[in-house]
């Protein structure tokens, strides 16, 4: 079972309610479009980040129903992350990313791998 604890811990810094606000704001835009599908893992999203802003700032541990899409693309995007450090002799860690996920941008990848290498030498 998923819980507050295991998502806080998995991120590797403390989440924002900026972020937080940003993903409200997709899933807005997603019910407006009537896109149910997007819907859904924007919903995921957004109590992924209630989850772990709970935890983070009160240390309650409950299981994150209504976050499991979210915790599903988080773990399939890591193994992306890791085998792009591996590539560069580079340990993974998710505070390099905590900038954003999206490994299909340029400027991301470039961000993450510069703050690894700063890190590690």
């Amino acid at each position: 079972m998923i819980t507050s604890k295991n998502i806080r811990e998995a991120m590797g810094s403390a989440p924002t309610v900026s972020q937080l606000k940003a993903e409200i704001l997709e899933l807005i835009d997603e019910v407006l479009a009537l896109n149910l599908t997007a819907s859904l893992d924007e919903g995921s999203d957004v109590a992924w980040f209630v989850y772990a802003i709970a935890y983070d700032r009160t240390g309650l541990v409950i299981p994150a129903v209504g976050a499991g899409k979210c915790w599903a693309k988080f773990l399939a995007r890591r193994q992306v992350w890791e085998g792009i450090f591996a590539q560069h002799g580079l340990v993974y860690h998710p505070r390099y990313t905590a900038g954003g996920t999206n490994f299909n941008r340029p400027e991301k990848v470039s961000r993450a791998i510069d703050l690894a290498r700063q890190e590690q030498g």
